[in-house]
């Protein structure tokens, strides 16, 4: 992966503010027309990657995926191999952040799933903010893993 992150905040309704303006400032400031110009292989779509795993350094990546070296602007992230429970969706911003909202409070507790190792991934398959096509994938494993 290649791209640019931010540090999140512990509070998901904060971050439900700070991300989309993330977002808004690498539209204005051309960075998601760069991302886009990177070859991007068979997985072409804009990913929002949340990598919680050290308490003090949780982040929000705006990336795509690429085998391209990634050019000198761009932060590197490798995303590890991983089961995934992969939830679609069709909408705005704001559907999205409902969806995985209802995943993390409704379906994780009762699935017989736990969080996996990897990042949390919005995968905009259609990046339109007001009527967006997306996936939201879950790293999971089972409880007694």
């Amino acid at each position: 992966m290649a791209g640019i992150s931010m540090l999140l905040d512990k509070s998901l309704e904060k971050n439900f503010c700070t991300v989309p303006q993330f977002w808004d400032n690498a539209v204005k400031d051309g960075t998601l027309t760069r991302l886009n110009s990177i070859d991007k292989g068979e997985f072409c779509d804009l990913l929002g990657i949340s990598v919680c795993g050290d308490y003090k350094t949780w982040k929000y990546y705006i990336a795509v995926a690429t085998s391209e070296t990634a050019k000198h602007e761009f932060e590197k992230l490798i995303i590890p191999a991983s089961k995934w429970a992969i939830f679609s969706g069709k909408g705005t911003n704001i559907s999205l952040q409902d969806l995985e909202r209802r995943v993390i409070t409704e379906w994780l507790p009762f699935s017989g799933f736990e969080y996996g190792n990897a990042p949390d991934i919005e995968r905009y398959i259609q990046a339109d903010p007001e009527n967006a096509e997306y996936e939201y994938w879950l790293s999971i494993r089972n409880e007694k893993e």
